[in-house]
């Protein structure tokens, strides 16, 4: 089964206003990120996986809430271009 939700907003802001949503895969055990409509990373078995190679300060914002989210630790742009890219 899979479901989407909007993701919940940890910065001094109040909402995402859809922007940014959770996608949980029940059937592989898979949490993604999509922010607008670009799957920009996922978790997977409590690994964290970058899968879209950009950067912008808004999708950085939704990544950083993801991990909050999931209490992962991570964020800010020179972590992200540390991580390689990786297959959806």
């Amino acid at each position: 089964m899979r479901r989407e939700y909007e993701l919940n907003c940890y910065d001094s802001r109040k909402s995402f206003y859809g922007k940014a949503n959770v996608i949980k895969d029940d059937d592989t055990n898979t949490i993604y990120l999509k922010s607008y409509s670009t799957l920009v990373c996922k978790i997977e078995g409590g690994i964290f996986s970058r899968l879209w190679d950009g950067y912008s300060n808004t999708t950085m914002r939704h990544v950083n809430s993801f991990l909050k989210e999931f209490n992962l630790p991570g964020g800010g742009k020179k972590w992200w271009d540390s991580l390689p890219v990786m297959a959806a």
